[in-house]
């Protein structure tokens, strides 16, 4: 079987607009849709994709990622420009974690990623366009500091977060060079070059997806429109 051949799918409605997604434990996905207000809940049952429920909330919500069974979306005001990390339940429950406001330009179209460590003292991370540092906030929103990248040679580009087992890592790019980088060792590693800069490998994004578990990345190839595995070491 083709690994890259969809097996089931899901219509979504025209007016809906999904912005990300993430996994929940229990064989269930979490979709983010603008200008609908709305996280849709989606479970996979007999290879089938089904709409379970909507949640629906009073603001915009962007990026999303979950920590056990619960939710953390960042979510933005349209008429405040209040941009918010907030934690919301399967149940619909929702809670304020903290405010970004002034921690993040109000350019909310260029949010990148986020992702949440899997250990006990669990932290969230969020990717955003333009800055060379990525934001760390506790689960209850009591501490927040900003990581800077290893210095590299040029300007980079952030692209996406990803939690893999104990190491929390970033792609970015930097000229000709895709980089991946342990934001805690601030090991670095070139998983892809090309031979010469061009604007399409700058500003695609470029992580597909990764697995925790086996340490193994799927990156996009926008050059070569293919998806590569690489193994975390």
């Amino acid at each position: 079987m083709d690994p890259l051949k969809p097996v089931a799918h899901l219509d979504l409605q025209q007016n809906e607009q999904p912005y990300d997604a993430c996994l929940i434990p229990g064989d269930k996905v979490a979709v983010t849709c603008i200008p609908s207000n709305t996280i849709v809940i989606v479970s996979l049952k007999n290879n089938q994709l089904q709409r379970e429920h909507d949640i629906h909330i009073d603001c915009r919500p962007f990026c999303i990622t979950s920590y056990k069974e619960d939710l953390f979306v960042i979510t933005v005001n349209v008429i405040t420009d209040q941009m918010s990390i907030r934690r919301v339940t399967l149940t619909g429950d929702i809670h304020m974690v903290c405010d970004l406001s002034n921690m993040l330009q109000r350019n909310y179209p260029w949010l990148y990623s986020m992702t949440t460590s899997k250990e006990s003292d669990s932290k969230i991370y969020v990717t955003y366009r333009y800055r060379r540092d990525i934001l760390e906030v506790s689960l209850d929103g009591s501490t927040l500091r900003s990581i800077s990248m290893p210095r590299t040679e040029g300007d980079i580009t952030i692209r996406h977060v990803v939690s893999v087992g104990e190491n929390i890592l970033c792609l970015f790019n930097e000229g000709k060079r895709l980089i991946l980088a342990d934001i805690m060792s601030e090991k670095t590693s070139t998983v892809m070059k090309q031979k010469k800069e061009h604007w399409w490998f700058k500003y695609v994004a470029c992580l597909a997806s990764a697995c925790p578990v086996t340490k193994t990345l799927l990156i996009w190839d926008p050059m070569k429109d293919k998806i590569k595995v690489f193994k975390w070491k």
